[in-house]
């Protein structure tokens, strides 16, 4: 089960979290962080400024996204322009996640997984697995 953290806020939640705002985001011109989260409803932007990992990972995200996206253009044979919403957001959590936060690669790898078995559909979860694999060995 995952930890607890202040608040009730698992890292789970906040990876969910932080993976529907860059669904969001990808819509969206706005990219400060604080700015974007405040759109929402008060109760929500309380609820969210609370969760310091979900905002970590947003931030170290956005900061990282030209090395993020190119580590997965380079594991793809196609443009990372062309791969769903869903899809990308989720490679860029996990990517972020191996490459940058240098976290358990198999935690982030099951931890995306888990997400777009959520939020996608079974080829999702194959090729999300596959590409992770093909960044965790060869990068």
């Amino acid at each position: 089960m995952p930890k607890k953290k202040k608040y009730g806020i698992t890292r789970r939640d906040s990876r969910e979290r932080t993976i529907q705002i860059l669904f969001s985001l990808d819509f969206n011109e706005e990219k400060d962080i604080p700015n974007y989260l405040k759109n929402y409803e008060n109760e929500i932007y309380k609820s969210l400024s609370k969760d310091k990992y979900l905002l970590e990972l947003l931030n170290g995200i956005l900061r990282n996204l030209s090395e993020i996206d190119n580590l997965i253009d380079d594991s793809i044979d196609f443009s990372v322009k062309s791969l769903g919403k869903v899809v990308l957001s989720v490679l860029r959590l996990a990517v972020y996640e191996i490459k940058i936060e240098q976290i358990d690669t198999p935690l982030a790898i099951t931890e995306a997984i888990h997400i777009i078995k959520k939020y996608g559909s079974t080829e999702d979860v194959k090729f999300i697995n596959a590409v992770l694999d093909n960044i965790a060995i060869n990068n």
